[in-house]
């Protein structure tokens, strides 16, 4: 792993130094493409996370159903992650990897 990577991962996660509360918005928007104020004010937050970070992040939330999704987690808001949980169980009935 290359060392600048590695130091990467050390560093604490940029979302550590809001409140939980600035990522869980009072209301989600339910629109996959066009997030609200909120969400986006938090999508950049994530969004100067280490990419590796970021992507553990999300993959830890994904294992929670579609009903328990809200906020913005792992650089994504609930109707994306919606989206990405219904696609991969479309993808496993279909019999494909996702």
């Amino acid at each position: 792993m290359p060392e600048n990577t590695r130091r990467e991962e050390t560093k604490p996660a940029p979302c550590t130094r809001y409140e939980t509360g600035f990522f869980f918005p009072a209301a989600d928007s339910r629109h996959i493409e066009w997030p609200n104020a909120d969400e986006q004010a938090a999508l950049d937050v994530c969004a100067t996370c280490p990419l590796v970070a970021r992507r553990n992040c999300l993959e830890g939330e994904l294992s929670y159903a579609v009903d328990k999704q809200f906020g913005v987690v792992g650089g994504a808001t609930a109707a994306q992650r919606k989206a990405i949980i219904r696609g991969r169980k479309a993808a496993q009935l279909a019999g494909v990897a996702a």
